[in-house]
């Protein structure tokens, strides 16, 4: 089988926007207004900054050491969402939300878990995470 492989890099506070239909993506070291789409695929993400909109139809998200700055949403339909927020709490309003899945906050200063829904905080930065068949966590 045969595999493609694109590298792009951008200097910081570059707006970034990648699409594809068929394949994972991954973005690492990267500020400024960040959308990730794939219909089928997962989405990794590392170290970014800045409003960040992360849509897969069928894959996990996965984020470490993610420092938003604006409103941002992460959605999948089938998968996973796994988020490390670098962000305080305080500064955030989480709706955290799986139609048939678990949802939990996972962190020294809070630690809570829901079987479909979790809305905390009203800071004002409001953080979306939806999936409708998987668990959401935020780290």
């Amino acid at each position: 089988s045969e595999t493609s492989k694109l590298e792009f890099y951008v200097p910081n506070n570059i707006d970034v926007k990648m699409n594809s239909d068929l394949g994972d993506i991954t973005a690492e070291n990267v500020s400024g207004n960040i959308d990730l789409n794939t219909d089928l695929g997962d989405i990794s993400m590392r170290k970014l900054e800045g409003k960040i909109n992360s849509v897969t139809s069928l894959g996990d998200i996965q984020g470490e050491h993610i420092l938003i700055s604006d409103n941002s949403k992460f959605n999948t339909s089938l998968g996973d969402i796994d988020v490390q927020l670098s962000n305080p709490l305080s500064d955030c309003s989480l709706d955290l939300s799986s139609s048939l899945g678990k949802v939990k906050v996972d962190r020294p200063d809070l630690k809570k878990k829901s079987s479909s829904q979790l809305n905390l905080g009203n800071g004002k930065l409001k953080v979306i995470m939806v999936t409708s068949l998987g668990k959401v966590i935020v780290r």
